[in-house]
């Protein structure tokens, strides 16, 4: 019999005359008898019954076998596919998750808290994930949990389970038969928020996007031999296809939390509020007024900002996600106290928010202003995000310079070209030979390539977010010197009772499209999504349906 714990049938061990037959695949790779030891690559028999194993007469068992033997026969580098296949594909998921998970720690001072959270987040999904070639949960045993999940210390991340979500937000049955690498990202994010941290999706997608966390040519990161043994599906799943956008990594999220939330039971805590919306609000340059208007807003409608609880059959609202929440209370409060139009809204009193006005185009060049420091400014011409790298077209080649094209090509070998040749490769001789006729001096570039993408994460936590924090407080102290303060005139000091005083949030307008935008409100939205991590079609239609709750409240305060 197939012991479960060791299901591969093979020649025997040839260590030491040890003569096993039962393999496994190691966290390593390799195949590992039932001894405990290691093989670089055995011919993997097919399906046979008890009498054919190595202790059956030798000629019959050959003879009984030998078909099966030259069909299904694999070396190292051979494609691994059914179940086998699976836990394959999910030792290099969660190798990834592992990496993800340092560098939020070591370049972004996470607490180191966050690596239990997500190893209990994945305990808490295991159970619910099934093989890509069997009906059965994958972690259907205890053993088999443990095994997968202890493998290399690592935080195995999974997503989408076999049942159908019934709401907008969640992906289709199909696409959740195993964990999809964005999901890697929405793990980071719910620990986060676990944690009570104040990060926001926006704060995932940038450093994804341009390279510094994990995810674009993430499977460069799993050891040549695992990696050539992922059947094709599992290969594509690591290799993302289309530049990650941010509406997709809201979707990876609200899919993740709604799900857990229906199969375990747990409850998310709400953002942490105070901290997300004073970030918000520093980080945008507006006054202080900004801040005590979400607030007051959430209670008008009652946003809780936290995720729904709900059953299966229930539909996932927009705004019933605490994100979508906070980005439209932001913007509806920015809109009431300093519109965008060039009316003017004479306040009755000094003490009133409105009694400042912003002064939007000094404040769409504040925002604007690139790094003043020489290496800023050296970093921010050389350095290659993933995406400002594949949005370059023919004609800004053209017009690079020799050091933004020794960064391209640079980037272009770091991200694509492979910097190791395996031996079991079919054309791995060709490819050498090729190679040292034609140079490419694969370590100085990629060395290069990686020590500055290593500075520039090394020193996440230290000067670069030292300088970050100097900059947006620069632009904070910049755009509140950009205040104008506006006079006050109270009723009784209007003269004329025909004459029309317009008043703070009168002629307030609404958006329904992105056409509908000025130049400078267009600015304030780009800025309004980019932090809070979603697009602006989305945050107009975000902001729209919180205007609707707004005036159902009006109305119903009109009546009573």
């Amino acid at each position: 019999m197939v012991s479960e714990d060791y299901p591969i049938r093979g020649d025997p061990c040839d260590f030491e005359n040890c003569g096993r037959t039962h393999y496994r695949i190691a966290d390593n790779g390799f195949y590992e008898c039932d001894n405990g030891h290691f093989q670089a690559h055995i011919r993997v028999h097919g399906e046979e019954d008890e009498d054919a194993q190595y202790g059956a007469s030798e000629r019959g068992a050959k003879s009984r076998t030998e078909s099966a033997s030259e069909a299904s026969t694999e070396k190292l580098g051979r494609q691994i596919k059914g179940r086998a296949g699976f836990e394959l594909y999910l030792l290099c998921y969660q190798l990834i998750l592992r990496k993800q998970c340092n560098w939020l720690i070591n370049s972004k001072d996470f607490p180191a808290e966050i690596e239990i959270v997500i190893k209990d987040l994945w305990t808490l999904r295991l159970p619910h994930l099934k093989g890509s070639t069997d009906e059965t949960p994958l972690a259907s045993d205890s053993e088999s949990q443990s095994q997968l999940f202890s493998s290399q210390s690592e935080d195995p991340s999974t997503t989408e389970t076999e049942e159908p979500q019934k709401g907008p937000m969640t992906r289709s049955s199909k696409a959740k038969k195993f964990p999809h690498l964005i999901d890697t990202l929405a793990f980071c994010y719910l620990a986060s928020l676990l944690l009570r941290l104040p990060v926001l999706p926006g704060d995932i997608y940038s450093w994804a996007a341009n390279g510094l966390l994990l995810y674009h040519a993430s499977w460069k990161s799993i050891p040549a031999d695992m990696r050539v043994r992922l059947s094709p599906q599992y290969k594509v799943a690591l290799e993302p296809q289309v530049i990650l956008q941010p509406d997709k990594l809201q979707n990876a999220i609200t899919d993740l939390a709604l799900h857990m939330s229906q199969k375990t039971g747990i409850v998310w805590p709400p953002l942490n509020f105070p901290m997300v919306n004073i970030r918000c609000v520093k980080e945008l340059a507006l006054p202080l007024d900004v801040y005590v208007g979400v607030s007051r807003l959430s209670r008008l409608l009652d946003y809780k900002f936290t995720f729904p609880h709900l059953e299966q059959s229930h539909r996932a609202k927009r705004l019933e996600l605490p994100l979508d929440q906070l980005a439209s209370l932001i913007v509806i409060a920015t809109k009431l106290y300093y519109p965008f139009d060039s009316s003017t809204r004479t306040p009755r009193s000094t003490n009133e928010p409105a009694a400042l006005a912003v002064d939007w185009s000094k404040w769409a060049a504040i925002m604007s202003q690139q790094p003043k420091g020489k290496k800023e400014k050296e970093h921010a011409r050389k350095h290659f995000g993933f995406a400002d790298a594949m949005a370059l077209k023919e004609s800004d080649i053209m017009s690079m310079s020799r050091d933004e094209m020794d960064q391209y090509l640079d980037w272009y070998g770091h991200t694509w070209a492979s910097d190791e040749i395996s031996g079991f490769e079919k054309d791995a001789e060709f490819r050498k030979e090729m190679l040292a006729m034609f140079p490419v001096d694969r370590k100085i570039t990629g060395a290069a390539f990686s020590s500055s993408t290593t500075r520039s994460r090394s020193s996440a936590a230290g000067t670069s977010q030292a300088q970050g924090r100097d900059e947006v407080t620069g632009k904070l102290q910049a755009a509140m010197t950009s205040l104008k303060v506006q006079e006050a005139v109270l009723d009784e000091e209007i003269l004329d009772e025909r004459a029309t005083v317009n008043r703070p949030g009168s002629y307030y307008k609404q958006w329904r499209r992105v056409e509908d935008l000025t130049e400078h409100s267009k600015v304030f939205a780009d800025a309004v999504a980019k932090l809070i991590g979603i697009s602006v079609e989305r945050l107009i239609k975000d902001v729209f349906r919180t205007e609707m709750k707004l005036r159902a409240w009006n109305k119903e305060q009109e009546v009573e």
